[in-house]
């Protein structure tokens, strides 16, 4: 029986995991941070996300899709080949500029 690898290195995203909010949204989602689980494939693409720490409805929705569209490094094996994983993170809010 072949045993999957277990990741040495998480994924990581590539971006900013604080968003600028405005209007609606910043009155519900300033100050706030959502706890996210994503499961990152191989190839760096997101395959699955799950709210782990909700807040406002509003909020879990937007930092779902912000996750979404981040870039990721894939997780890596120890032989260094890039691997699907999951990893937690949490998404915050600061008020931004209209």
């Amino acid at each position: 029986m072949v045993r999957p690898v277990r990741p040495v290195r998480p994924p990581e995203p590539l971006g900013s995991t604080v968003i600028p909010v405005t209007g609606e949204l910043a009155a519900a989602c300033a100050g706030q941070r959502v706890g996210l689980v994503v499961r990152v494939g191989a190839d760096g693409a997101v395959r699955a996300v799950k709210v782990l720490q909700p807040v406002a409805e509003a909020c879990n929705a937007y930092a779902v899709e912000a996750v979404r569209r981040l870039r990721w490094q894939p997780a890596e094996n120890a032989l260094g080949e890039p691997v699907e994983a999951t990893a937690a993170v949490a998404i915050g809010f600061e008020l931004g500029t209209p």
